[in-house]
């Protein structure tokens, strides 16, 4: 445990179904917006680290026995695509679900398994896109920005669309997902970002399908690295915006 983070949470709850007692803490770093690590430990003679899990930007976990089985579930966030593409935080989906599922010794992503979980976030992000639409539509949003002038109001809305992509993706259902793109988004210079990143949106995808996150050191939701010359599509200049106006 680094000595700069501090510890916010501690629950007493097991995940293994061994009858084990189990320990979970969460520790926060105190920067802007990150960053978060979860601990789970099973309390043996010797106590054992099962996950050490740098969840980033994302604030916390909750546990759910989803099946209705007695087994216990830890849904955790990804914040992989925070900041994605030149979006600001709060413009970015920056909390994609994680399922965690605790077997033969260690924790797996085991996502895929729970639609209805991804089906959550879906709903959430065409919610904040028909909220943003609103907005727009009544002027509370520019649909230009001034520090933003290259883009059109799809730029608000590029983050919500992208979090219901991404969200497909998980399940299975990429081709799915990029209709949805190619339905929302009417600018062409928003359309060419999404279509430069989608490789990186592919990457991602797999590497959270195949992904387990070991008890032998830190992990983290899936280390994206942006598709090279998408730089282009960024939107240049969102450090210098106000936070009041991101």
């Amino acid at each position: 445990m680094s000595e700069e983070a501090g510890i916010t949470e501690v629950a007493c709850k097991s995940l293994t179904v061994d009858g084990v007692p189990g320990l979970i803490l969460t520790t926060y770093s105190f920067g802007a917006h990150c960053c978060t690590t979860i601990y789970v430990l099973s309390l043996r003679s010797e106590p054992k680290l099962l996950l050490q899990f740098l969840a980033g930007h994302d604030g916390g976990y909750d546990i759910r026995d989803l099946k209705g089985t007695g087994t216990l579930q830890l849904i955790l966030g990804d914040d992989t695509f925070s900041y994605f593409g030149g979006l600001s935080f709060a413009g970015s989906p920056s909390l994609l679900p994680l399922v965690a599922c605790y077997r033969n010794g260690s924790f797996v992503d085991c996502t895929r398994e729970f639609p209805d979980v991804v089906q959550e976030s879906i709903e959430s992000y065409r919610a904040r896109l028909e909220d943003t639409r609103r907005r727009i539509k009544s002027g509370e949003l520019e649909a230009s920005p001034w520090w933003a002038a290259e883009w059109d109001a799809d730029f608000w809305i590029a983050g919500h669309v992208l979090g219901i992509y991404a969200d497909l993706a998980i399940l299975g259902q990429e081709r799915a997902g990029w209709a949805v793109v190619r339905s929302e988004v009417r600018s062409t210079r928003v359309l060419k970002w999404f279509e430069c990143h989608r490789p990186t949106v592919q990457r991602w995808a797999g590497h959270r399908e195949k992904e387990i996150l070991h008890d032998s050191g830190p992990s983290h939701a899936t280390i994206l690295s942006e598709t090279p010359g998408c730089e282009k599509w960024a939107l240049s200049g969102i450090a210098n915006v106000p936070p009041s106006r991101r």
